[in-house]
Formats: structure tokens, sequence, C-alpha cells
């Protein structure tokens, strides 16, 4: 009986152990297929076969559920095809695994970060960036995504923060965009009515980048917006005249503001001398010819807009025939309807000197008119 028990011991050991054998070469065999999938499914990434690439990813993830790759790049392609919310699905699914490597919960982050971002939950996507960084803090990917859901959350004091760690990191300074957060940081404050701490924020950005001109006019605002007019006139006049280019953003401003003041006049002691150092700027001449014009003063206003004629040609031309108009100067007219005639059936072959306004065919070398150097242009509408 002993020796019949003993026999009955060993089959079943036996069993055991071959039927433990079979399962482990039959789950090698389905790795070894799962792998075979999975790289397939790569090799139609590379290839650009993207549906057939999902098809095998799908069959390896199946196959083996412990290759997390699989899983990741099945859910990026999903979100790559426009299926944000079935990649989310996926990549979520690898967030209840644990013991995996920091480098494939990073990886897990990153998939589920951009998951978020594409169906537009960014605070969510902010918080895995986060989570990511904690882990990694001087991660590229992740800092360059923290900074871009700072600036769609309009977060704009972290999102400078961010940019500095970025700047740390790469060595590359980019003020321009730093002293536009503390800008925008500035502008938030201000909506809340905390004009006084706007003001700081805005003279931060200048600090930060000098030649941010909207800043100026950020601090000419704040100021026209508490009625404290000197100091408002005095901030848009440094961009007329420090940035003449961007002239156009603060002339209404500055008119309305000498308005306000009762001293409207001085608007145009302040366009001519705009102009003297800048004579060919054309918005603040148009500005000017537009009092000119309100007073009814049309010889001075054609004066203004003359000087600009050459860069403006259309828009002074324009200007010009109302002004000749309204004066009933109808040779001047014909004069000026011919020369815009010659300029659009001709285009390329009219050039006019930036001096003084010759007109010539060619371009030429030297004024024949007023002897100066390389000044023809060729004329545009």
């Amino acid at each position: 009986m002993a020796a019949e028990n003993i026999t009955l011991v060993i089959l079943i050991f036996s069993l055991v152990i071959i039927l433990s054998v079979w399962f482990l070469a039959q789950r090698r065999r389905k790795r070894g297929e799962a792998t075979n999938l999975f790289w397939f499914g790569v090799l139609d990434i590379v290839e650009g076969n993207r549906k057939r690439a999902m098809k095998y990813l799908r069959d390896s993830a199946l196959e083996d559920s412990e290759n997390i790759n699989a899983f990741i790049l099945l859910g990026d392609l999903l979100r790559e095809e426009g299926e944000a919310a079935k990649a989310l699905k996926i990549h979520r699914m690898l967030t209840a695994r644990r013991g995996i490597p920091r480098e494939w919960e990073l990886r897990i982050l990153k998939s589920l970060s951009l998951d978020y971002y594409a169906i537009g939950e960014y605070n969510s996507a902010l918080q895995l960036v986060e989570s990511a960084l904690k882990l990694d803090s001087e991660n590229p990917f992740f800092l360059e995504l923290s900074l871009e859901l700072h600036e769609r959350c309009g977060n704009w004091k972290e999102a400078g923060e961010t940019l500095e760690r970025i700047e740390k990191l790469t060595g590359k300074p980019e003020k321009t965009k730093r002293a536009l957060f503390k800008l925008e940081e500035g502008l938030k404050l201000e909506s809340g009515e905390d004009g006084h701490r706007a003001r700081i924020l805005y003279k931060e950005a200048i600090k930060i980048d000098e030649n941010c001109f909207y800043a100026y006019v950020a601090v000419g605002d704040s100021y026209a917006k508490e009625k404290r007019w000197d100091d408002a006139i005095d901030w848009f006049r440094q961009v007329a005249k420090n940035f003449p280019e961007h002239a156009y953003l603060v002339l209404e401003r500055l008119e309305k503001a000498f308005f306000e003041k009762g001293e409207f006049s001085k608007v145009i002691e302040l366009y001519k001398e705009l102009l003297e150092s800048d004579k060919e700027n054309p918005d603040i001449a148009f500005a000017l010819a537009n009092l000119y014009t309100k007073m009814g003063n049309y010889e001075e206003a054609i004066e203004v807009v003359n000087s600009v004629l050459p860069r403006e040609r259309l828009h002074a031309s324009l200007r010009l025939l109302y002004y000749y108009k309204q004066l009933g100067a109808t040779e001047k007219i014909n004069q000026l309807i011919e020369e815009l005639y010659e300029l659009a059936t001709n285009r390329g072959k009219l050039f006019v000197c930036a001096s003084c306004g010759q007109k010539s065919n060619e371009e030429l070398r030297r004024c024949p008119q007023c002897k100066e150097w390389n000044t023809f242009k060729l004329a545009q509408f």
C-alpha cells in the first residue's frame, strides 16, 4: 500500500513538472510571437504603414501583456490618428503597474501628458508634467511641454520661471520671451484693478528687455486708466521716439491724453518734433496730416504727406487726391492720376528718389535733381 502511494505521488509530481515545462514553453513561444509582432509593428511605423502597425502592436499587446512598449506605441499612434481619448484609456491602464523602472514611468507620463494635451485638458497634462519633473528635473521634453502648458493656462509667472530653467539648461537666453511673460503677468494684475503692482511688472519687463515696446505702451495705458495724463504722455512719447516703426500704437493714445488735459494743440508740436528725427515715418506724417485736415489746413497736410510720398506711394497719393479736391486743384488731380496710372501699368519700371521724389524709369545711381547717390527705389503701391 505504501509503495502504491509513493508511486502515485511520483506520478503527480512528474505530471506537475511536465505541465509546468509545457506551460513555460508555450509562454515562451507566445512571448516570442508577441516580440515578433511588436517588431513588425515598429518596422511598419518606420515605413509609414501606420494602420498595419497598429494591428501588429495590438496583437502583440494581447499576446504579451508585459510588453509595455507595445501599449505605449499603440496609444501614441491612436493619438496621432486623432483618437486621443482611446490613447488615454490605454496609457492610463499602464499607471496601475507597480515596480516599473523610472525610465518607463517617465515614458508613460510623456504619453499620458500628450494625450491630455490633445484633448484640451491642459491642467491635467500639467499635473503629469510636474510629476515627471520631480523624477527628472532637467528633462528637456517635460520642461518645454511645461512651458507651453503654462502659456496655454495663462500661468505667466510659472511660465517665466520654467523659461529660466530652460535657459540655464540650454545656455541660451530668451530675454524677449521672458519680458513678454512678465508683461502678461502684469496685464493679468491690471485686469484685477491692481495698476500699481502691474506697473512694477511692466517695468521689470523693460529691465529684462529694453526693446519690449509693448511694456512701454502698457505702462502708459495703466497711467491713463488712472487719469495720470502727464505720466501716460511721457510713456507713449517714449514709444513713438524710441520705436518709430511702432509709433502707430500710441498716436491715438497721445491725442486722447492731450485732449483730456485740454492741450490738444500740443499734439501737433509733438508730431513735428517726432518727424524731425524720423522724416519718413508714414504713421506720424499721416497722423499729423489728419490733424491739419480737421483744421481745414490742406496746404500743410499736402506738405506733410509729400514728405512720405516715395515710401507710401498709394496711401499718400489717395490722401493727396482728397486734399487737391478740397482745394479745387484740378490740374494737380489730373497729374496725380496720370502718375498712378503710369505706376500701375509699368509696375517694376518706375523708380522714385527717396530723397526728393524725382521719378525715373530706370534705377539711377545718382539723382539728377538732388544729386544724392543710390536713392532710387522701386515705386510700390
